[in-house]
């Protein structure tokens, strides 16, 4: 028997445009955020911002996107595949959330680091013999910096694996506002 073929672009009252409308399964809403009025939303309502089924391909993208988010909510809990130790790193940083955070953190200290190390180079270079800052004040100011930068880069690729190991993509850090992880 041939799978059904589900079809969620709807029109919607008071627009003209087409509505892509899917229920979000009951035990999955309390993974998703909060509506505006603060309660777990029950269906994803996206305008399709055309009114020509033909011109609404963007449908098929959405239950795709929603598709794979169902299918990996539903799969085995992340925390089962770790290590011991990789399990004791989550819990003592206070849960996943708080360690994705605290990566987050690590990796835009890292960037200010390279910044603020680059900004040091840039204003000895920019400025005459006589304003510069001492050429070993400036050398010990940036080794310093760029060694903490390093050190923090190390700690990060040697997170890189947990970070996947809990399911996580570019996209999925992004929209959790976490814009300096990189997986």
């Amino acid at each position: 028997m041939p799978a059904k073929v589900v079809d969620y672009i709807h029109n919607h009252p008071g627009s003209a445009n087409l509505w892509y409308v899917r229920d979000i399964p009951e035990k999955l809403r309390d993974l998703l955020p909060p509506t505006k009025n603060g309660n777990q939303p029950t269906k994803w309502k996206i305008s399709l911002r055309t009114a020509i089924r033909r011109d609404a391909p963007m449908a098929r993208k959405l239950a795709a996107e929603h598709d794979a988010f169902i299918a990996g909510a539903r799969a085995p809990d992340h925390m089962s595949n770790l290590t011991e130790a990789e399990r004791e790193a989550i819990d003592s940083a206070g849960g996943v959330q708080k360690y994705l955070d605290w990566i987050n953190r690590q990796a835009s200290r890292a960037v200010q680091l390279a910044d603020e190390a680059d900004s040091w180079r840039d204003f000895a270079d920019e400025t005459s013999p006589s304003e510069a800052p001492d050429p070993d004040l400036l050398a010990i100011n940036t080794a310093v910096m760029d060694a903490e930068r390093l050190q923090i880069d190390r700690q990060l690729a040697r997170d890189v694996s947990l970070v996947k190991a809990l399911g996580n993509t570019p996209k999925k850090l992004h929209d959790a506002g976490l814009l300096v992880v990189k997986v």
